[in-house]
């Protein structure tokens, strides 16, 4: 397990500056004493005073001749005294001592340990402006581990309470369970029983009629329905013809089509005949006949309608379609192989509704078409 550092480890030792600071001024107190005892052992220079060989002095100085004396030869030899120097007694000038000079090796040393200092003491504020910083750093971390701390707290007894709450729900959930169980256990019990009762189920055939009165269509296809506007056609059909009839009493025969209207387009066919003489007597002039031999009616290819689900549900298009119209109405269902299922489904609604249904079933690939020699639909 590695040691924890102490706290005072994470600080500046400012000990250790004091420490180099004290270690840099003695050393410039033991250089300032060796120079000085340098200088103080360094030897006078006397200088000599200079005769001028213009001033010769009045008497020469007197001049002491060294002689030597030798002694005999076979005399045993004696201590020899020192030869004596005798200097004129007169007062000797002492020169002014030079002016002392400290060494270079010194004064650049001295240079280098001012620069040193200096540059420690700028290293000292940066450090200290760093440690400045830190403490307000490490203030800001306490302050945001205080707030966390609290939050810690708030989460800690909002925990606290959740806990205590799934501890009730679960409690509740266990008495659920237990009350299941009971009425389970008593349901097989009471399905265990024998029951006497039956369900009889009957349906009605219905008598059908030709329809004469009102009548609106629609076609079931995909197990879809869709409206198919019959009457709107025909209507701009007989428009049509009554545009057009001066020009079909020429053609004699007319193809044509109209549409597309909500989604479905109607193509006819109209043939132009000449009364017959008992037709005029008849009619009371002479003149001619517009027939029409047929119509049919096709989807348009983006023609979908709608499911039993979205048809049976209020704000359709079949429910809007079977709200307008009158009780006397016989919806006429066009059902194709595929759509048998909705069929039933529209039946009985509209039954409930009141309506009579009359269902013409369509071969695959047949549409809905009509003629003068055509057949009504029956309605139940």
């Amino acid at each position: 397990m590695s040691r924890r550092r102490p706290k005072a480890e994470l600080q500046f030792g400012s000990d250790s500056f004091l420490d180099v600071v004290a270690n840099i001024v003695g050393i410039l107190i033991i250089l300032i004493v060796i120079a000085g005892l340098r200088v103080s052992h360094t030897p006078a220079v006397h200088s000599l005073p200079v005769l001028d060989p213009a001033e010769s002095p009045s008497s020469p100085l007197p001049m002491v001749a060294a002689t030597t004396i030798s002694p005999p030869v076979d005399a045993e030899p004696t201590q020899t005294q020192p030869t004596q120097i005798v200097f004129p007694e007169e007062p000797i000038e002492i020169p002014p001592l030079p002016e002392l000079v400290p060494p270079g090796e010194l004064v650049d040393l001295s240079q280098q340990l001012e620069s040193a200092i200096a540059a420690t003491s700028m290293e000292e504020e940066e450090i200290a402006e760093k440690l400045k910083k830190w403490h307000l750093r490490q203030a800001e971390l306490l302050e945001r581990q205080k707030a966390m701390q609290g939050a810690l707290a708030l989460s800690a007894e909002e925990l606290e309470k959740n806990q205590q709450q799934a501890a009730k729900v679960e409690a509740d959930l266990d008495l659920a369970r237990e009350t299941l169980r009971r009425l389970t256990k008593q349901l097989e019990e009471l399905q265990a029983k024998p029951t006497m009762v039956q369900t009889l189920q009957h349906k009605i055939t219905p008598v059908s009629r030709v329809v004469n009165g009102k009548e609106k269509h629609y076609r079931l296809q995909g197990n879809r329905i869709a409206e198919v506007p019959v009457d709107e056609l025909v209507n701009r059909l007989k428009e049509q013809i009554e545009r057009r009839k001066d020009w079909l009493v020429k053609t004699r025969q007319h193809q044509g089509q109209i549409g597309p209207l909500r989604g479905f387009t109607m193509s006819y066919l109209v043939r132009v005949d000449t009364l017959s003489g008992l037709d005029e007597l008849r009619a009371g002039h002479g003149g001619y006949r517009i027939s029409l031999e047929g119509w049919e009616i096709r989807p348009e290819l983006d023609m979908r309608g709608e499911t039993a689900t979205v048809a049976l549900r209020k704000g359709s298009n079949f429910y809007q379609s079977i709200l307008g119209a009158s009780p006397d109405t016989t919806l006429t269902f066009w059902v194709y192989p595929d759509s048998f299922a909705i069929y039933r489904k529209l039946q009985k609604f509209t039954h409930d509704h009141g309506f009579s249904v009359a269902g013409r079933p369509l071969p695959d690939g047949i549409h809905i078409s009509g003629s003068p020699n055509g057949s009504k639909s029956a309605s139940q």
